[in-house]
C-alpha cells in the first residue's frame, strides 16, 4: 500500500478506500492521495496534529469527503507557500546542474524549475 504520488496532485485525506479488485480492504486512516482518492501513502499513527504539520510543512492541503477538491494549479499553489518549496529552492541553488537536468520533470509542479531560478535572482545581492 506505501508508495510515493508527486507534489501538485497529491492531498491527506482521512478515510478508508474500496478500490475494484482489491484482494484485501485497505485500513481507515489518514493517507496520502492522489488526485482526491487514489491513495498512495499510509499514515498510520497520525493525529490531526500530525497531519497539520505535514499539511503545513508540504503545502499539502486536506481533503473531506464533503467537497474540499482543490483544482491542481490550486494544490500546486499550496506547495509554492510551503517551507518544502524553500527547500526546493535551496536544493537548485547548491545542485544547479542537476536541477537543470530534472526542469522538464515538472507535469504536476509546473515550472518548479523557473519559478526556483527566478526567485534565487531575486533574492541574490
Amino acid at each position: 500500500m506505501n508508495g510515493g504520488v508527486a507534489l501538485g496532485v497529491s492531498g491527506l485525506r482521512y478515510f478508508q478506500s474500496l478500490p475494484e479488485g482489491a484482494h484485501r480492504t485497505p485500513p481507515l486512516g489518514w493517507w496520502i492521495v492522489k488526485y482526491h482518492d487514489e491513495e498512495r501513502i499510509f499514515l498510520p499513527r497520525f493525529d490531526r496534529d500530525a497531519i497539520r504539520t505535514l499539511s503545513d510543512e508540504f503545502g499539502l492541503p486536506v481533503l473531506t469527503e464533503s467537497g474540499f477538491d482543490p483544482s491542481d494549479s490550486a494544490r500546486q499553489e499550496y506547495f509554492f507557500t510551503s517551507p518544502a518549496r524553500e527547500a526546493l529552492r535551496q536544493w537548485v541553488i547548491s545542485h544547479p546542474r542537476l536541477a537543470k537536468a530534472h526542469a522538464t520533470c515538472d507535469t504536476y509542479l509546473r515550472r518548479w524549475y523557473d519559478r526556483a531560478i527566478f526567485e534565487a535572482r531575486a533574492l541574490s545581492p
